[in-house]
């Protein structure tokens, strides 16, 4: 066996365990995906994704012999999550062997994992909020409250998608009943910024 032949099975699973984690990010931060994954945090997750897809493989490779191909790296980098997320524990107490209920103690792989997951995404969404808010600001100094509502209209009404835009005129309609005026131009800053493309927005705060 040529040393192709025993790295590419650990690269697909690699590969399908960070696609994984793409589209855990896709849902949810939708159309900021491409800040996300700009993000160190964003390269954190997939690496974490990828990281433990191609552990669970090792594991089915070299601990349970199981016959270990390019199509089982695909279903382990697919299906590592269900394994992950598993009550397998790495570390139990002395004396716990017979016992159902596990002490704070215990260290359980799912846990771990998703304690991991969870800290990235928030990470994530830290970072985006910061920029949003930066975004939001140069918006303001650039549009009124009244400027920023026609913005909103004629974008909103350009939409060809009917459903969206009914949800998008009521949530503009949402906003503009806030009777906090600072609170009230911040969200309409916001929700432009959600409707818009990065390039009108380039263009609309130089």
């Amino acid at each position: 066996m040529n040393t192709l032949d025993v790295v590419a099975p650990f690269v697909v699973a690699a590969l399908a365990g960070a696609a994984l984690a793409f589209f855990e990010l896709l849902r949810t931060f939708q159309r900021n995906i491409g800040r996300a994954l700009s993000s160190r945090w964003g390269l954190v997750l997939l690496s974490l994704n990828a990281l433990s897809a191609v552990g669970v493989y090792a594991i089915v490779r070299y601990v349970f012999k199981f016959d270990a191909g390019i199509w089982t790296a695909l279903v382990v980098g697919v299906t590592f999550p269900v394994v992950i997320r598993s009550r397998f524990t790495f570390y139990r107490q002395p004396g716990e062997k017979e016992t159902a209920n596990l002490t704070e103690f215990s260290l359980k792989v799912d846990e771990f994992y998703q304690t991991l997951q969870g800290w990235c995404l928030d990470e994530v969404n830290t970072l985006l909020a910061e920029q949003r808010k930066a975004l939001a600001e140069a918006i303001k100094k650039k549009l009124s409250v009244k400027q920023l509502e026609k913005e909103l209209r004629d974008l909103i009404a350009s939409g060809v998608m009917p459903e969206k835009r009914l949800e998008q005129e009521k949530k503009l309609d949402e906003i503009l009943q806030t009777q906090d005026n600072a609170r009230r131009e911040q969200l309409l800053a916001l929700l432009l910024i959600d409707l818009s493309t990065a390039e009108s927005l380039r263009c609309l705060t130089r």
